[in-house]
């Protein structure tokens, strides 16, 4: 037994065991072959290998080719075939559905077994999801609307030229955890002025309260009040980032200790032997009525004996990630009924995130269920990455910002809101070159570099070049970007 992290380091040593059976549990950590880990378990051999997951697909079908690589390499056919067989494209070679799934149901039913949850609903307990909606203080709309006119920037910058640089891409993404961060509490956001007083303090005060600037955490209190009021009750709160997490306890620690209880902080930080301490007092003590997680805490846990209510503070990006989070308790060996609490702001991006998710799972019903063979998004579904920013961005959604916010240095794991001004537009004539009657290449250049725009007869044949180039650079060990 080793976890996915040791087998870097031993792999030589794995393989010099020539086992007979690979078993790889929460096999999803495989999903992307350009990773390390992916490209490191792929040299294991054996003659029997299992791979055990809940989510064999999240995003796309390349997913799952890699998944079932590890089992044979030939399992769903050559890398570079799966979007040309199973996608549906448009012009601009979008994805807009998926076709002949049915076949692909075929080549994955000599090595797949799928249990559903209804086919184990009879062993499973009735599952009840309530979601509570809070609204912004004026001082977290005014951060989140700053950072939102920042997006739209982005946005725009990609409207006008069709792409953007690496650098903005990764300004984009930091801004939008920005503003998820902001949904959450300005102390979140604010941390370092209130990290010791958050971290020290006994009890919660009317000044640090202030400070933290929370409805969310203000409605997580009453809510965790009714149910702790359950006698025997425990509850399972989970958020993507440790420091929302600290900010919960805190606020609702006067409410445990008058119900007579406790609470655990479990996160990707501790060491394996205090993991193993937590989860069994969660399990053993009748007091430790509160377990508080994080998403990379969370992985693998089994709370089902001593849980039976999952809390999010927040909604995950994906929903198999919600589903995970619910899943620590709604599993075989519960025996209470299970009811999922959703914390959501309103008229902001989380609102906006929580209602852009139907794409994943159309997805996965449609690789999955029996039946199915097509799958056709709608406008929404169809959207690019950058289409879908413009709905959770819209134009008029926020005022315009005079000035962006000054950055200050960015902690790596993003625990922070972002505020990165935007480089200036350029704007500087675009060539047209005729290449013969009809056809004409035209040459842009701005401060990402020289961009050439092609008919869209050419374009067609050298997207058709991609699958082949793709599976040459796999290969070699690379990817094109």
């Amino acid at each position: 037994m080793i976890n996915y992290e040791l087998l870097h380091r031993d792999l030589e040593g794995i393989r010099s065991l020539q086992p007979g059976l690979i078993i790889l549990d929460e096999a999803q950590r495989i999903k992307n072959w350009q990773t390390k880990t992916s490209r490191t378990l792929k040299r294991l051999e054996s003659p029997f290998k299992l791979a055990l997951t809940g989510t064999p697909l999240e995003n796309r079908l390349a997913e799952l080719q890699s998944v079932a690589e590890f089992l044979d390499p030939r399992a769903l056919g050559a890398p570079w075939k799966l979007m040309p067989t199973y996608a549906r494209l448009d012009d601009d070679g979008k994805v807009i559905g998926y076709t002949n799934l049915d076949q692909l149901r075929r080549r994955m039913g000599r090595f797949l077994i799928r249990r559903t949850r209804q086919e184990v609903l009879s062993q499973l307990p009735r599952r009840t999801d309530n979601n509570f909606w809070t609204r912004l203080t004026a001082e977290q709309k005014e951060v989140h609307d700053e950072l939102a006119s920042q997006v739209l920037r982005l946005v725009n910058k990609w409207r006008k030229f069709k792409h953007l640089s690496t650098e903005d891409l990764q300004r984009l993404m930091i801004l939008l955890t920005s503003m998820r961060i902001v949904c959450n509490a300005s102390g979140q956001r604010d941390w370092k002025p209130i990290e010791t007083e958050v971290l020290t303090a006994r009890r919660m005060t009317l000044e640090l309260k202030r400070k933290i600037g929370s409805p969310k955490l203000d409605e997580f209190r009453d809510v965790l009040s009714d149910l702790l009021a359950v006698p025997g009750q425990k509850v399972v709160v989970f958020s993507q980032w440790e420091r929302m997490l600290r900010l919960a306890d805190l606020y609702v620690r006067d409410v445990i200790e008058a119900a007579g209880a406790s609470s655990l902080v479990f996160c990707g930080g501790l060491s394996l032997k205090k993991r193993e301490e937590i989860v069994k007092r969660f399990n053993t003590d009748p007091s430790a009525r509160v377990f508080f997680s994080t998403d990379a805490g969370g992985v693998g846990l089994n709370l089902q004996h001593a849980a039976n209510c999952v809390v999010n503070l927040e909604i995950p990006w994906n929903p198999a990630v919600l589903e995970q989070r619910v899943g620590r308790v709604l599993r075989m060996g519960q025996r209470k009924s299970v009811e999922v609490v959703n914390l959501i702001s309103s008229e902001c991006v989380e609102e906006r995130i929580f209602n852009l998710v139907a794409q994943k799972k159309a997805l996965f019903a449609g690789v999955f269920d029996p039946g199915v063979k097509d799958v056709r998004f709608n406008a929404d579904q169809a959207a690019s990455f950058l289409d879908k920013m413009k709905r959770l961005v819209p134009d008029g959604s926020v005022p315009a910002a005079a000035e962006p916010m000054v950055p200050a240095a960015l902690p790596a794991n993003l625990d922070c809101v972002a505020a990165v001004k935007p480089p200036a537009l350029p704007t500087p004539p675009a060539a047209k070159i005729e290449l013969s009657p009809g056809l004409s290449v035209r040459v842009s250049e701005n401060a990402d570099g020289v961009h050439l725009t092609l008919p869209r007869q050419a374009l067609a044949a050298l997207q058709g070049l991609r699958p082949v180039l793709e599976a040459l650079l796999k290969l070699s060990g690379t990817a094109i970007p």
